[in-house]
C-alpha cells in the first residue's frame, strides 16, 4: 500500500493524472492553501488557527485566485449537477482530505468542534447557493468522548444533520476527549459513485467517509473508518429543498474550488500539520504506484493490488498492508 511523506497510508488509490497536494515546511507560500489571515500564526511546518467564531482556512487546486463559483449566490444547482464543477472542471471532485491535529486546550463551550467540508465556494451571504458543502465533523471536543457527524450545507447557512449520525456518534478509537489529547489525525473521503441507468455525474450518488487517527506522532499509519454514509436520491437529507433551482433531495455531485478547514469556536486554539490533499479514484486498485507523494511500503518480488469491493458501509482499520471488514485484498504474484 502506498503512503504520503508524511506516513498516512493511501485509503485510496490516486487518479490517474490527478492533484496531489502535501504541506510543505513553509505553509504559507503553498499555493494550495488560501485564507491564512490574522486569525492564524505559521511557525515551521504547524499551522496554528486562533479561534474567533466561524475561523477557517481552505486548500484547494485553483483556491488562489478564486473569487466565485459559477452563478456566485444565485449559482443553478441544475446546470452545475449536469457540468460536474461549480468554477473549474480541473477541481478535485472525488477527494482524500488528511491532517494531523492538535486542541491544546479546551475550545469554548458550546462551540468546541471542528468541520473539514468539501467541494465548496465562498460562504459569506445567507442563501448563498454557492456554500453547498459536505461536512466531516468533530462535536464536543471538550468532552469524553468525544463524537462526529456529517453535515450537509444546502446553501449557506443552512445545516442538515446525515440521519445516521443524528444523535452524533462515537467510537471505540475516538473514546477519550480530544482537547488536551495531543496530536491526532482528521480525514475525510468524498467521491462519487455512478447509478446503473443513470447520467453521470447529475444523476451519481455520493460517498462520504470519515477517518481517524488517535496518535500521528507515535503511529501514522494507524487509521480507522469511523463511518460510511451515502447521499442519494430518496435519502430525504437535505435542508432546503428545490433551492437554487435544485431538486427536493439534491445531490451535491459537483467538485468546488475550496476545502474548508473550519471551527466555531470563540476562545482557544487549534493546530494543524502534515495536510495531504489528493485527487482520487475510489474504485480503482493498487497494482500501479500513485504519481507524486508516496512514501511507499513495498519492495521484493510481490506486487500487491488491493480491490476495492465496498461491500460494507461501516468500518475499515488499516495496518501496515491488512485491510478488515470493508475490503477484498489480492496478491498478484
Amino acid at each position: 500500500m502506498p503512503f504520503d511523506k508524511f506516513g498516512n497510508p493511501y485509503f485510496y488509490p490516486s487518479k490517474n493524472g490527478g492533484y496531489n497536494y502535501e504541506q510543505s515546511n513553509n505553509p504559507k507560500n503553498d499555493t494550495p492553501i488560501e485564507g491564512l489571515d490574522s486569525d492564524f500564526s505559521v511557525s515551521g511546518n504547524i499551522i496554528t488557527m486562533k479561534c474567533n467564531g466561524a475561523t477557517s482556512f481552505s486548500v484547494g487546486k485553483n483556491g488562489r485566485g478564486f473569487t466565485d463559483s459559477i452563478g456566485g449566490c444565485k449559482m443553478d444547482f441544475k446546470a452545475t449537477a449536469k457540468r460536474g464543477y461549480a468554477y473549474k472542471a480541473d477541481d478535485v471532485r472525488d477527494v482524500e482530505l488528511k491532517v494531523h491535529m492538535k486542541i491544546p486546550g479546551n475550545l469554548s463551550s458550546g462551540h468546541d468542534g471542528f468541520s473539514l467540508s468539501v467541494c465548496t465556494g465562498h460562504h459569506s451571504a445567507n442563501n448563498c447557493c454557492q456554500g453547498f458543502a459536505y461536512m466531516g465533523s468533530i462535536e464536543g471536543a471538550n468532552s469524553n468522548p468525544t463524537h462526529y457527524r456529517f453535515r450537509k450545507e444546502t446553501v449557506h447557512v443552512q445545516y442538515t444533520d446525515a440521519p445516521e449520525t443524528n444523535p452524533p456518534k462515537t467510537h471505540p478509537k475516538m473514546n477519550f476527549k480530544l482537547s488536551g489529547h495531543g496530536w491526532f489525525g482528521w480525514g475525510f473521503c468524498r467521491y462519487n459513485k455512478k447509478t446503473s441507468g443513470g447520467t453521470s455525474p447529475q444523476d451519481d450518488s455520493v460517498i462520504l467517509e470519515i477517518w481517524f487517527n488517535p496518535d500521528t506522532e507515535s503511529n501514522p499509519a494507524d487509521w480507522t473508518m469511523l463511518h460510511r454514509v451515502e447521499d442519494k436520491k430518496g435519502k430525504g437529507w437535505t435542508g432546503s429543498k428545490n433551492a437554487c433551482n435544485g431538486d427536493s433531495d439534491q445531490i451535491g455531485v459537483w467538485s468546488g474550488a475550496h476545502n474548508r478547514f473550519k471551527s466555531n469556536s470563540t476562545s482557544g486554539t487549534i493546530q494543524f500539520k502534515n495536510i495531504s490533499f489528493r485527487e482520487i479514484d475510489a474504485f480503482g486498485t493498487f497494482e500501479e504506484p500513485p504519481p507524486g507523494g508516496g512514501g511507499g511500503g513495498g519492495g521484493g518480488g510481490v506486487q500487491r493490488g488491493i480491490k476495492y469491493a465496498m461491500i460494507t458501509g461501516d468500518q475499515a482499520t488499516y495496518s501496515s498492508l491488512t485491510s478488515i471488514t470493508a475490503h477484498e485484498i489480492v496478491e498478484i504474484q
